[in-house]
């Protein structure tokens, strides 16, 4: 992985308006000179993007005109993203609110752990945020009982973040399938190896509320 230059977010939102406030209000203590936030408002009916329009200026907004699921939301943000020329890209949650080192522990565990190709932070739940939510987890495993298989990743302090085995991708470039989630199965899982570990750094944690 190279030295993230040009970090971009891009903050997933369908409808759940007072979250958003709530993730943007967070993002902005997080903004460095090295992060672009984009929201992309993915097919929103109770006026998502004119609200943080007028609320949020500093946050870009990239309109979808009709939700057709996640995957389509991300590559929007993804193709956003391109055209501000960004080398790296976070992915987040309307309903998550984040620590504010967490773009700089992102990026120092990049730039301590080159060797991986994606890396995220431990993220813990909204309302309990001592309980985490997700960790390690790995991908395609070789077991009869299912597509993610938990693997438990130590939440503790260091510098630089520590990396319990992340990603390594066949391919080190953006990819349709990253811009998935639980929900929809992307076509490109097999561009990326089984093992998937998190960067763990309780500074660099997100809060994910419960639907």
């Amino acid at each position: 992985m190279a030295v993230p230059e040009h970090l971009v977010v891009v903050v997933l939102s369908y409808n759940g308006l007072a979250d958003t406030r709530k993730c943007l209000t967070s993002l902005q203590p997080a903004l460095r000179p090295f992060v672009t936030p984009i929201l992309v408002d993915n097919g929103s009916t109770d006026g998502t993007a004119a609200a943080v329009e007028a609320e949020f200026p500093w946050c870009r907004i990239v309109r979808v005109a009709e939700n057709r699921g996640p995957v389509v939301g991300n590559n929007a943000g993804i193709e956003a993203a391109r055209t501000l020329n960004a080398t790296h890209i976070v992915f987040l949650n309307n309903d998550t609110t984040v620590g504010p080192r967490l773009f700089e522990a992102l990026r120092d565990a990049a730039v301590a752990h080159p060797e991986f190709d994606v890396l995220g932070p431990v993220i813990m739940f909204m309302d309990d945020p001592d309980v985490v939510m997700t960790d390690g987890t790995m991908f395609n495993p070789r077991l009869p009982h299912g597509f993610f298989l938990r693997r438990e990743v130590p939440v503790r302090n260091s510098a630089p973040p520590a990396s319990f085995l992340a990603c390594k991708t066949t391919e080190p470039a953006v990819w349709p399938g990253a811009a998935s989630s639980h929900r929809s199965r992307p076509r490109s899982w097999s561009r990326v190896r089984s093992k998937w570990m998190k960067s763990a750094c309780p500074a660099a944690t997100t809060g994910r509320t419960l639907s």
